[in-house]
């Protein structure tokens, strides 16, 4: 859930390992419609920003759709399996 603490907790631990090393480490999805996931807040008081609009920026495959249409399904994780290459 986007609201749950560890959710959050990992989310914060993955991005300062970012920050740290430059390197892309979060390779997010998307499970719920995207109006949910614009209007999703998530503020790091130790960094000071909203981290969900940062995580809003990357690529975020949408598997929202994903169980009901296998087709869909071939699509994201191809789309992902590239992004993680690259």
């Amino acid at each position: 859930s986007m609201a749950s603490a560890w959710v959050a907790t990992e989310i914060f631990r993955t991005r300062r390992v970012e920050e740290q090393t430059g390197q892309r480490k979060l390779f997010p999805i998307r499970l719920v419609d995207f109006d949910k996931l614009r209007d999703w807040e998530l503020f790091d008081a130790d960094r000071g920003y909203d981290v969900a609009r940062k995580i809003r920026e990357y690529f975020v495959p949408d598997f929202s759709r994903a169980a009901e249409n296998e087709m869909k399904l071939g699509e994201a994780v191809t789309r992902l399996v590239r992004e993680l290459r690259d």
